[in-house]
């Protein structure tokens, strides 16, 4: 009778400790779960705020598209002579991040230069229209000359974008 009450005592102790020990477990894994959840928010909050600037600050610049909307200003401000070059020019200016990591180049610039003739209503109207075109473009430099009978203007144009590992 001994016997029998110390082994359900051993078992009941054994039994008490395993259960001890999936509660810890269980206690651990709760504990793991809810970090993982607060980890997995702040991830989705994370990349809206990524999608949100990709918008707001593009990663690539659309050199095509704004060489099209410039023409479409000769076109609206009456100027026929009117020639477009492109130039693409990286400015890499390398940031550092924690850890010696490179976190890749800062900006890329896209320089265009503008040859266009015309009374100067019209380059004035022209000037006036692509200052309205795009956010990131910086007109770096404007020369007028008088011709014959038309003005003429070239204009260097910089397009900004931020660098590729950036965008992701």
């Amino acid at each position: 009778m001994k016997r029998i009450i110390l082994f359900t005592l051993l078992g009941l102790l054994l039994a008490g400790g395993y259960f001890v020990n999936r509660q810890q477990a269980i206690q651990h894994l709760r504990a793991e779960y809810a970090r993982l959840q607060t980890e997995k928010s702040s991830l989705q909050q994370k990349a809206a705020e990524v999608a949100e600037l990709a918008q707001r600050y593009r990663a690539e610049t659309n050199i095509a598209a704004f060489t099209e909307a410039l023409y479409g200003c000769a076109r609206t401000s009456g100027i026929r002579d009117h020639e477009v070059v492109t130039t693409r020019a990286s400015v890499a200016q390398q940031s550092r991040g924690r850890r010696g990591r490179d976190q890749g180049v800062a900006l890329q610039m896209s320089r265009m230069e503008v040859s266009l003739s015309g009374d100067f209503r019209q380059v004035a109207q022209y000037v006036d229209q692509v200052q309205k075109l795009d956010p990131y473009k910086r007109i770096s430099q404007l020369t007028l000359t008088p011709g014959e009978r038309k003005l003429n203007a070239t204009l260097m144009i910089d397009l900004f974008s931020i660098g590729e590992p950036h965008a992701r």
